[in-house]
């Protein structure tokens, strides 16, 4: 079922100041010893650095740091013998080879004490990606390592607002398992009562081993944790922060897999180091989308986290099976599209994730895979169907309401992959709003199918758009112009440009009477419930579709050609007839 978007109301642009933003200084937070033009571990580009640590020297940067000493044990840990922890300023410290070295140790038979370093009230970031390069500490030593992110509102949530909004305790990672994996927390509303928390596990192969970058990229919309520069999770909704959050690194007294300290001698356990912390931020939109939700190796989109020649639903990671037990066979190595793993799927075997996005109404969301019959399948009648659902308790197992229900149309070749893209397939409303998003993947056959790299994305409405900019609540509208650049927020948003900073507008203005080209700002993918289109007129007073048909009776027609790069649109308009004079504008459709 395809949605079609709502009667719009329209905005209308004609000229366009052009007014350079002025360069921010940086210098003062960035460590002159990072190498120049340096990128996140993801090969990313488009970040402008804005502040690092490469921890050279022999002591810590206390202009960018603060060394965190416990005035009270932390939570003990009875299960493994750890009656109270301590933060302790003797266990930080730098080694002179380029590492902040976070020691832990063992004071007594049942005391432990750590190392910890946080920004707070120093160097305190909104959005951007954050990344670190961190050995951790040995976890059969019964201690974790942790790169996290606190927002000032965490130890006063009062009133609660069921949001990240205010604030959280963003874990990006902690190292309290033996096995190679780990998971990423967001904790919301304070630590009482209130107090709400989303737990993600991810694969990090060797993370036992030598050193490893964790990155978070945080924007307006999500935040993606990035393991060795490889995308693992996604937060959504309700679960990002919109104020400024301070960094943390630690070590700390384990609450995972249980360890050997109870039997270690006491003095030193093992020691955390941190090669380098740098923070980037993007030079154009921070809405760059659409949103990744599943794909490749984010939640195995490409099913191929768990290698073997028969894989259950059991063994594979983030898949269930919606149509029977969990031992069935989810993934096989044989028939592959793209020579690694695919699903296979059959009467009693169906392929449904939680793809932990909290929905915000006007949500639009694209799909793809790959499939091929195989045995048993009826030509004549059998297809691949994909539904995006909710529950009635946010959870895989609670009842089901689908929202989408999609069939990839009948076999066009034997035995052999075919793929299957849909774009705008449903548009979220109001009733869906704050629900958790599930899929599921599966056949109306008895016979068998495989499917292969599922890609599942949304590109977020404007409303959602202008909200995380935190601007006055009456100057977020599509017509407002809050910077008073001359470019209403609509624009802004079309353009991936920031509605409360002068921003350059149309540039670049010229002709010649074969043709008439102007320069804009444009979003790597402006929100879903807007759309643009270039208009032209010979006198400024009737307008035309700038398709090469629309133009007055029995005169000219023109046809616009846009070239996008980086973030640039360039447009270039040519009539079918040279022309004296010829004027052009941009008109924007959005929901207002």
């Amino acid at each position: 079922m395809h949605q079609a978007k709502p009667t719009l109301p329209s905005l209308l642009f004609t000229v366009l100041l052009a007014v350079g933003l002025p360069s921010s200084a940086f210098g003062q937070w960035v460590d002159p010893e990072t190498p120049e033009g340096v990128l996140p571990d993801t090969g990313q580009t488009g970040w402008t650095l804005v502040f690092s640590d490469e921890f050279n020297g022999s002591s810590l940067n206390t202009s960018k740091w603060g060394i965190d000493v416990s005035t009270r044990s932390r939570a003990p840990r009875s299960d493994r013998g750890i009656s109270d922890w301590w933060w302790v300023e003797e266990n930080v410290s730098l080694d002179g080879s380029g590492n902040l070295v976070l020691d832990v140790t063992k004071q007594d038979s049942n005391t432990m004490y750590c190392g910890s370093i946080s920004s707070d009230g120093l160097y305190e970031p909104k959005y951007g990606y954050l990344e670190a390069r961190i050995q951790i500490g040995d976890s059969t030593k019964d201690t974790h390592t942790a790169f996290w992110l606190q927002g000032p509102n965490m130890q006063n949530a009062d009133p609660a607002d069921g949001t990240a909004n205010d604030g959280a305790e963003v874990d990006i990672f902690e190292s309290a398992w033996f096995g190679d994996y780990t998971k990423s927390v967001v904790h919301i509303d304070g630590y009482d009562a209130d107090h709400r928390a989303s737990t993600k596990q991810y694969a990090t192969p060797g993370l036992h081993s030598g050193y490893h970058t964790f990155g978070l990229e945080w924007t307006p919309n999500s935040m993606k944790i990035y393991y060795d520069g490889v995308h693992k999770v996604t937060y959504t909704g309700i679960w990002v922060p919109q104020v400024a959050e301070w960094l943390w690194l630690s070590t700390g007294a384990s609450f995972g897999d249980i360890g050997t300290f109870a039997d270690e001698p006491v003095g030193w356990l093992t020691s955390a180091k941190v090669d380098y912390v740098r923070v980037w931020q993007y030079a154009g939109n921070p809405v760059a989308g659409p949103l990744l939700l599943v794909g490749g190796s984010l939640l195995n989109g490409d099913f191929n986290a768990n290698p073997g020649g028969s894989v259950s639903f059991a063994e594979t990671d983030y898949w269930y099976n919606t149509k029977g037990l969990q031992s069935q066979v989810a993934t096989l190595a044989d028939k592959s599209y793209d020579g690694s793993q695919n699903g296979s799927m059959t009467s009693i075997r169906g392929f449904g994730i939680d793809t932990g996005h909290s929905i915000v109404e006007g949500d639009c969301f694209d799909f793809s895979y790959v499939w091929k019959d195989d045995w048993n399948w009826v030509d004549a009648s059998d297809q691949v169907t994909v539904s995006l659902f909710v529950t009635s308790d946010n959870t895989f197992t609670g009842t089901r309401t689908n929202l989408l229900v999609d069939h990839s149309g009948l076999r066009q070749v034997n035995d052999a992959y075919e793929a299957v893209a849909r774009e705008a397939v449903y548009t979220a409303v109001a009733a869906d709003a704050g629900k958790t998003l599930f899929a599921a993947i599966e056949t109306t056959s008895g016979g068998f199918a495989r499917i292969d790299n599922f890609v599942l994305s949304v590109n977020p409405p404007f409303k959602t758009w202008i909200a995380s900019y935190g601007l006055d609540p009456g100057q977020q509208g599509l017509s407002d112009d809050p910077d008073g650049d001359g470019i209403p927020n609509g624009f802004e948003a079309w353009f991936g440009t920031h509605p409360g900073e002068f921003s350059t507008g149309i540039t670049g203005v010229g002709g010649n009477g074969l043709n008439f080209t102007f320069n804009h700002p444009m979003s790597v993918n402006p929100p879903a419930d807007l759309s643009a289109s270039y208009l032209w007129s010979p006198d400024l007073i009737d307008w035309y579709a700038g398709d090469g048909v629309d133009g007055p009776a029995g005169g000219a027609t023109v046809l616009f050609e846009v070239t996008i790069t980086e973030q640039a649109a360039q447009v270039t308009g040519t009539p079918d007839t040279e022309m004296d004079q010829m004027f052009s504008r941009i008109a924007l459709e959005g929901v207002q």
